[in-house]
């Protein structure tokens, strides 16, 4: 399995670090959880980031994230895809690096649209 923990498991995880909004959902296909995708948004700044989880069925995708425009920007920015068995708590302190500074904000956070 490509991350092998809930969207329930990275929120709580992300609840350590700050106070953010969030918009995840299990994919269910057929009945069977799948992963989850969805964003994460810091309301201080407007930063949003997108999050793709694994999918088991893909061996070698260990899920992506990446920067978005706001929680319907679903081509959002560069990927920065994340290694086979990442943790909750690495993924919710590099998600919260990202929601640091809003996109192109600073030479740190500059993106380009991709």
């Amino acid at each position: 399995m490509a991350m092998n923990f809930s969207c329930l498991q990275l929120r709580n995880q992300l609840k350590k670090l700050g106070d953010y909004e969030y918009h995840l959902k299990k994919d269910v296909i057929n009945g069977v959880t799948r992963g989850f995708t969805g964003f994460v948004v810091n309301p201080v700044n407007g930063s949003t980031v997108f999050v793709i989880s694994g999918d088991n069925r893909l061996p070698g995708f260990g899920g992506v994230i990446r920067y978005a425009d706001d929680i319907r920007d679903f081509h959002g920015y560069r990927n920065r895809p994340q290694r086979v068995g990442v943790t909750a708590s690495t993924l919710a302190r590099e998600i919260a690096e990202l929601l640091t500074e809003p996109v192109n904000s600073s030479p740190k956070s500059k993106d380009v649209r991709g």
